[in-house]
């Protein structure tokens, strides 16, 4: 299934069941033009407004919590902080400092009240004083 949003179409993820996680992968992101935000190299980078945001549709197969994974890089000495929302939820999280490699962490749980077409979006809350925010290859959903 496509979306039109902002001349591209938007793919929407169908998420597999089971204990298997799907990736949403940087390169079906939909992101905030007009800023540094970029995707390059297999990643969302250039993090650098809390105005930047990415997005993912998906399909959800059914009502039930599920857990949701970043896999980021960020090799400043500063961190900073961001949130995912789902469903009328929001996970706060912090960056990790991971240096340049690429390393996935489990951000927390979202209850999904039925199942459908969802928009999971990841924004910036809190930059580092210099530098980007972080590297984002990827979210990750699961049941469960």
């Amino acid at each position: 299934t496509l979306f039109r949003s902002r001349d591209k179409l938007e793919t929407v993820i169908k998420i597999a069941p089971g204990s298997a996680p799907t990736m949403l992968p940087a390169a079906e992101a939909a992101y905030r033009l007009g800023g540094r935000l970029t995707h390059r190299d297999g990643a969302l980078v250039d993090w650098g407004d809390t105005a930047d945001w990415a997005s993912w549709l998906v399909e959800i197969p059914a009502a039930g919590d599920y857990e949701i994974l970043i896999h980021q890089a960020h090799a400043g000495p500063e961190t900073g902080t961001y949130e995912v929302l789902l469903a009328g939820q929001v996970l706060p999280a912090a960056v990790v400092a991971t240096g340049a490699e690429f390393k996935g962490f489990i951000l927390g749980t979202v209850a999904v009240p039925a199942p459908g077409i969802y928009k999971v979006f990841l924004r910036p809350r809190k930059l580092p004083a210099s530098g980007p925010l972080f590297q984002v290859r990827g979210l990750a959903l699961k049941e469960g």
